[in-house]
């Protein structure tokens, strides 16, 4: 790609991944939240929704990585 879209694609893709972890965040929420409301497998003594909440937590902190890093693009390396 030229030099002069470079930094806009690189917005685009982190906008586009950023959405990609956010529905994935939401998805996982609501499979957490099902499996603590239907199952009763444990594991280790923990029920296993609390071994899955990780996934959400996880998924969220890339869609706000992406997305700062959408809105605020490192800087160039300033020449020497």
């Amino acid at each position: 790609a030229p030099a002069a879209i470079l930094p806009w694609l690189k917005r685009v893709t982190a906008i586009a991944t950023a959405i990609v972890c956010g529905l994935l965040a939401w998805h996982t929420f609501r499979f957490v939240r099902d499996e603590r409301m239907y199952s009763d497998v444990e594991v280790a003594g923990l029920p296993v929704w609390l071994w899955q909440a990780i996934l959400p937590f996880g998924f969220a902190l890339m869609t706000w990585r992406f997305l700062f890093n959408a809105l605020f693009p490192k800087l160039p390396e300033p020449s020497r």
